[in-house]
């Protein structure tokens, strides 16, 4: 059901406004070609998205805004030392990438977005989009997600980049005025999104059959749907992709989210049967995350925000273990939005100890989010979290549930509980039931009592008050539970996982023992705790060792003192 009165439209769309991460905007009127047939038939390709991984090894490939502003990420490139690809376009090259820079600038100020997920053809059919943006004024929502290069690898509008318009000459774009159906939005002060689906592409290949990933046999690879894959490894796919990133910036829309940025899944087979040149033996998630930097890099002067959309169970694994090129700290680094996409249909049986995640949406959507908050904690200016949630019913699920639009707003208002504002809905059938969501006045005032509950409380975004982080802290320590303890313990982000793990190698006791004897109340949390260290018969004795506990990236964490750090890996036997 697409739903939406026209209505009033309560408060600015734009409500939750924040100085942007990165300079001011920069767009250029430029003119799009028109005349093209109209396309009116819809979509399905997305649908793979909904089933893809559905047997529950994986999950399918979207946070908080948070209360204060985020600092501005810090520059990174990659460059000889970590990749194989040449930062920088040969001239010959350029031409067929090139894109006119800014010429005028415009405010792109960051807000807190909640939308919708629409396709080309979707956008381009009416009286449809004009009910979404009807559905969007009405209620809390305030952003829509809109095709521009799909998963098919065809364009949403005629470009006029040349070697795009050259690829798509022929084809019949379903948008024919791009820039007017921005202007739409434009009035009613909806945040538009630029999709980009970037390495799955079944298009690119006919034209350019060396950039995709070939067999060994030198085939060009498809994968069990038969869709062909770009090679990641091959710059100019990264500038192709890129180039339609800039045009969608001068054109108005005010965020490039780029979707499969990744490997093709189930690599046990996928690293089998393909070769991908890589001579410098750059890994999968190294030369993601270059790509990512790279866009970054190039989009800066076109002021637009760019974000990536990633599989949720990478907030679960601590490494790369589906060999898809997604690790978390890697991408949450490089962009300034992560999308985990965190559907409860894509968790297989047992994930998180839930029999059928499908069927318990609540439960999944807290799990999978404790998850993707306390990766981002680690990190020292991670990217803020905007959840994709279920919009649709996975019949595929052995024991799913129907989702309709209660279950959609119970994964809203979870995510919610989790300090987790924005979110994005999925539905490959654009298919949207306005009862889903709250009228915009009634959603300001539901955030305003979770703010002011979870700091009466004293509690971070996962739920835990200052006493019950440290608790947990000395509980995972004695447990030697180095991945739970991990994003807990304060080191100014000296550490990654891979450091942190060494160290906790190194630790002796057997068993540790803890009393909390004193604590300081407030928010600038000191505690007093007595800990004993034991290997076989012998023990190390620590008295009234003081704990900071402060917030830092939504969490709680746990500055311990320097004598406890020694006594983790004290040689016992040397002990008075």
């Amino acid at each position: 059901m697409i739903g939406g009165n026209n209505g009033n439209g309560i408060g600015e769309k734009s409500s939750g406004a924040e100085s942007p991460k990165r300079g001011e905007s920069r767009e250029e009127e430029i003119s799009i070609i028109s005349g093209s047939s109209f396309l009116d038939t819809p979509e399905s390709e997305e649908q793979s998205r909904q089933e893809n991984n559905a047997d529950g090894n994986n999950t399918v490939e979207n946070n908080t805004a948070s209360e204060e502003i985020t600092d501005e990420k810090e520059e990174q490139l990659p460059d000889g030392n970590n990749t194989s690809i040449n930062a920088h376009t040969p001239e010959e090259e350029r031409d067929m990438f090139y894109v006119p820079p800014p010429s005028e600038k415009k405010q792109n100020p960051k807000i807190k977005a909640k939308g919708i997920y629409v396709t080309a053809n979707s956008a381009g059919l009416e009286p449809r989009f004009q009910n979404f943006i009807d559905m969007i004024d009405s209620t809390e929502l305030n952003a829509m997600v809109i095709d521009i290069k799909n998963d098919h690898g065809v364009m949403t509008y005629p470009s006029e980049i040349k070697i795009v318009s050259e690829i798509m000459e022929g084809y019949p774009e379903p948008v024919r005025d791009i820039k007017k159906l921005i202007e739409r939005l434009e009035e009613k002060n909806i945040y538009p999104i630029a999709r980009i689906v970037v390495f799955r592409d079944p298009y690119l290949p006919k034209f350019h059959p060396e950039w995709a990933i070939h067999r060994k046999d030198g085939s060009i690879w498809t994968d069990d749907k038969g869709f062909t894959w770009m090679n990641p490894y091959e710059k100019k796919v990264w500038d192709y992709n890129i180039a339609i990133a800039k045009e969608a910036a001068l054109i108005g829309f005010k965020e490039i989210q780029f979707d499969y940025v990744r490997f093709p899944e189930n690599a046990e087979d996928f690293n089998t049967e393909v070769s991908i040149p890589n001579e410098e033996g750059i890994s999968k998630d190294e030369v993601i995350k270059n790509f990512l930097l790279y866009a970054a890099d190039e989009l800066k002067d076109y002021n637009v925000y760019v974000s990536a959309d990633v599989y949720g169970v990478i907030a679960t694994y601590i490494t790369d273990k589906d060999g898809i090129g997604q690790t978390w700290e890697k991408i949450t680094s490089a962009v300034d939005y992560i999308y985990p996409m965190i559907y409860p249909s894509h968790y297989g049986p047992g994930f998180f100890g839930i029999s059928v995640p499908d069927a318990r949406p609540e439960d999944t959507i807290l799990n999978a989010l404790d998850n993707a908050i306390k990766r981002n904690a680690t990190v020292k200016n991670p990217a803020d979290i905007r959840p994709w949630l279920q919009g649709f019913t996975a019949t595929w699920v052995k024991g799913h549930i129907n989702y309709t639009y209660m279950q959609v707003r119970e994964q809203i208002d979870t995510a919610a509980k989790m300090g987790i504002e924005e979110f994005f809905v999925w539905n490959a059938g654009n298919e949207y039931d306005v009862r889903s969501f709250l009228t915009e006045e009634e959603a300001l005032k539901r955030q305003k009592g979770m703010r002011i509950y979870r700091y009466e409380m004293g509690l971070d975004y996962p739920g835990n008050t200052a006493q019950e982080t440290l608790e947990k802290y000395l509980g995972y320590i004695n447990e030697k539970n180095v991945v739970q303890v991990y994003p807990y313990h304060w080191s100014n982000f000296e550490m990654n996982i891979e450091k942190f793990s060494e160290w906790a190698s190194s630790w002796t006791f057997d068993f540790l023992e803890f009393n909390i004897s004193d604590i300081a109340p407030g928010w600038n949390n000191s505690f007093k705790v007595d800990i004993t260290l034991k290997k076989g018969n012998e023990s190390i004795v620590l008295k009234n060792q003081v704990f900071k506990v402060f917030m830092e990236n939504k969490i709680w964490k746990v500055k311990a003192p320097t004598s406890f750090i020694e006594a983790l890996s004290a040689s016992y036997g040397e002990q008075e």
